[in-house]
């Protein structure tokens, strides 16, 4: 991904952190993708919607502007933000499995988004709960510790452990 959103004529810029920024996107959809799973294991996906022609229409258009990924890639993430505007919207349920669908699908070529939800969830988590030298039984703790103090509206501690466990 992270290679993926530069031209294929320019330079890249290797820095500190770019790629574990990238990690980040593909866990936050992953967990959204296991979200519309969840929410939408009813719902067949649709090769004819509006979302899947459009989307393969954009994504057609970035290839033949000079195999343009970054374009590409930009075109899949104004689709993410949508799919995580969606994501509480129980009316947009056929829509949120019609935008994955489509991403899965007319990504493979570059071989985005086709690894197994949970395997990938699961190594990302595993892999940042060792650098941070946590278990899960910690993070888990931490959490229900946070959900206390948000109900007896003490939001500073709160606050401080969502930033602790978010910040890394």
């Amino acid at each position: 991904l992270t290679l993926l959103q530069y031209n294929n004529r320019s330079d890249i810029n290797i820095m500190d952190g770019m790629f574990e920024t990238s990690e980040k996107k593909i866990y936050s959809l992953y967990k959204l993708f296991k979200h519309i799973d969840k929410v939408g294991k009813d719902y067949k996906p649709n090769k004819e919607s509006n979302y899947y022609t459009e989307m393969k229409d954009k994504f057609i258009e970035s290839m033949n502007n000079d195999f343009n990924t970054s374009l590409a890639i930009s075109y899949a993430f104004d689709y993410i933000t949508k799919l995580s505007q969606m994501a509480d919207n129980k009316n947009q349920i056929q829509d949120m499995v019609d935008i994955k669908y489509a991403l899965i699908d007319i990504y493979k070529v570059l071989e985005l988004f086709q690894k197994d939800i949970d395997s990938t969830l699961n190594n990302i988590r595993n892999k940042y709960m060792k650098i941070n030298s946590i278990t899960e039984e910690e993070v888990l703790k931490l959490i229900e510790q946070r959900k206390q103090y948000k109900e007896n509206k003490d939001y500073q501690s709160a606050d401080e452990i969502r930033n602790k466990l978010t910040d890394n």
